[in-house]
Parts: C-alpha cells; sequence; structure tokens
C-alpha cells in the first residue's frame, strides 16, 4: 500500500495518509478488535504485577529479562545474532540501493515505489507458495541456512 500511496500522491500526502492509516488503524484496534486474554489470566497478571514493586524501572528491565530465552543454547544465540545481522543489512541494503539509483540512474520517487511494490509483492509470494514446500523438502534448519546464504550470495553481488 505504501508503494501506491508513493506514486498517487505528493510527498505532503504520503505523510498525512501515512498518520491517517496509523490512527485509524489503532482506534479500530482500540474499539473492535476483542480481549484474547482470558479472564482468569488476565486476574493472574493484575495479581503478579501488584507483587513485583518496582514501578518504572521494572517496566523498563522486564522485556530485557525476557530475552533470556535467547540465551538457552548456542543455537539461540547464534541464530539471534545471525537475524540481526541479517535485518542490519537488509535495511542498509534497501536504503543504499534507494540512494544509489536516485544520485547514479537518476530514477525518480515513482520508480522506486514501483521496484519497493514489486520485491514487496515477490516476497509475499515465496511466503505464500513456496516457503512450506521448501520447509517439507529441507526442513526448519536448513531453510534457515539455505535463506542466510541466499541473503549473503545477495549482497556479494553488490559488492562485485
Amino acid at each position: 500500500l505504501s508503494q501506491v500511496l508513493a506514486i498517487t500522491l505528493s510527498h505532503v500526502g504520503v505523510s498525512l495518509a501515512s498518520a491517517l492509516l496509523l490512527l485509524s488503524g489503532f482506534f479500530f484496534t482500540l474499539c473492535f478488535v476483542p480481549e484474547t486474554l482470558q479472564e482468569t489470566m488476565m486476574m493472574r497478571a493484575i495479581e503478579k504485577q501488584s507483587l513485583e514493586e518496582g514501578g518504572l524501572l521494572q517496566t523498563i528491565i522486564r522485556p530485557v529479562s525476557e530475552l533470556k530465552i535467547l540465551n538457552r543454547n548456542n543455537f539461540f544465540r547464534l541464530l539471534a545474532f545471525v537475524s540481526f545481522c541479517s535485518a542490519f543489512i537488509y535495511s542498509s541494503d534497501q536504503t543504499l540501493v534507494v540512494y544509489y539509483m536516485e544520485e547514479h540512474l537518476a530514477v525518480h520517487d515513482e520508480t522506486v515505489a514501483y521496484m519497493l511494490g514489486a520485491t514487496s509483492l515477490l516476497g509475499v509470494l515465496i511466503q505464500v507458495f513456496l516457503l512450506n514446500r521448501v520447509i517439507a523438502l529441507f526442513g526448519e534448519k536448513k531453510t534457515l541456512i539455505l535463506g542466510f546464504f541466499f541473503g549473503t550470495f545477495h549482497n556479494l553481488i553488490y559488492g562485485i
């Protein structure tokens, strides 16, 4: 959707439309999406929070302490590290490609929007139609390794 907005609207229009969509999604969720936490679980959580004192400090520390699940064994540590690096590099790649295209190839916002729309659509199609088959064929761990391999190959092509 964001690519279509970039093609049809000005920069200010895209900003206003994005803010409007964000606010409407927030209010829709607030008003119409039901609570999924069961009443008994909610009461337990409220009791647990009332027993734990610490206020703001506890609120800040809690998400970090819940990341302990990633420290269970070497596989989870390695997976978290590689996933972080992969996301960091992918984000950098997209940003640098856009600047490179605008600077050296003299493309405009509309062309960049088409490119991002095509890559987004291709990503959705691969996840919907191909990912389950690849997991069934190779298994989850080998599929993950295969994905990281192709990501590395993709970045190697950038370097060449």
